[in-house]
């Protein structure tokens, strides 16, 4: 775009401006340059490209992250489960011997009266 172009896009508004006043003389305003694109096509598909590749690494990373979330709160998961199941064992060989005991009781309790019957019946 040369000198004199730029000088006649820039005063339009005031020849606009000035043939309104007027109401004279009719104004053409020149055609506006074509736009030209930002980036070419070469730069445009390179920038789609890596775009694709950052949005792909971050679509990696937090698949990552949610994965050692994941493994974190599966190992605690463990740890706890674990715990849980010494405490549950614990519990049932307190169980158990609690039970043999009782059976033990129940056992020698029954032979007595056993032995109670048997002498109050031979008398």
């Amino acid at each position: 775009m040369d000198k004199e172009e730029m000088l006649r896009i820039f005063a339009a508004p005031e020849r606009v401006a000035e043939a309104m006043a007027r109401k004279d003389e009719l104004v053409e305003l020149p055609d506006p340059p074509e736009p030209r694109p930002l980036l070419s096509k070469e730069e445009t598909a390179a920038l789609l490209d890596a775009c694709n590749h950052s949005k792909n690494s971050y679509t990696e990373e937090m698949m990552l992250d949610a994965l050692n979330d994941f493994v974190e709160r599966y190992d605690e998961n463990q740890k706890a489960q674990e715990k849980e199941n010494r405490e549950n064992r614990r519990l049932t060989i307190t169980s158990i011997c609690v039970g043999v005991v009782a059976a033990i009781f129940g056992g020698a309790s029954f032979i007595v009266a056993a032995i109670t019957l048997i002498l109050q019946l031979s008398k």
